[in-house]
This record gives C-alpha cells, sequence and structure tokens, in this order.
C-alpha cells in the first residue's frame, strides 16, 4: 500500500499527482477514491467550480479519468467510491 498526497480542489494538482505516480509505479491495483468536502459556504476554486462539487466529485473523475489506461492493464483492478450520508444532513 502506498499513500500519496493529491488536492481535488485543484485539477492541477491532480495532474501533477497521476505524472507522479505514472512516473514512479508500474502498477496500479486498486484505487480509492474517499476524499470529500462536507457543506460549506459557497467557495469557487482556482479552477472556477464550487469546491464541495470539485472535491467530491470533479477531482475524483479526473483522477480516475487519468489513471484509467493503468487500471486496464493491472486486471483484475478495482475502483472503490466512498460515500457518505452528510447529503441527507444529518
Amino acid at each position: 500500500i502506498r499513500v500519496m498526497e493529491c488536492d481535488l480542489c485543484s485539477l492541477n494538482s491532480v495532474r501533477a499527482f497521476v505524472k507522479m505516480y505514472n512516473e514512479e509505479e508500474d502498477r496500479l491495483d486498486i484505487l480509492i477514491c474517499n476524499a470529500g468536502l462536507g457543506w460549506s459556504p459557497p467557495v469557487l476554486t482556482k479552477d472556477g467550480f464550487n469546491s464541495v462539487m470539485q472535491a467530491n466529485y470533479l477531482g475524483h473523475f479526473l483522477l480516475t479519468n487519468l489513471l484509467i489506461d493503468k487500471l486496464k492493464k493491472c486486471r483484475p483492478s478495482r475502483i472503490i467510491n466512498v460515500s457518505s450520508e452528510l447529503h441527507k444532513g444529518n
């Protein structure tokens, strides 16, 4: 298991993360998307998106899209998306 930092509120950070990962690692067997923001006042990221939407969806989408070819090469690979019930307001 390798843990690496990636700021999902920055699409440039996601791209840099994938570039570094691809240069340093040959395999990717499991991608766990387990980051997110709760309710917060509307704040725009440097990319121009709502920070909650970018951290909870757009960042994971870009990360997965950029890593999908490596995941396909390492079959049987897995993508695990973790969610919460925060949207219910509890």
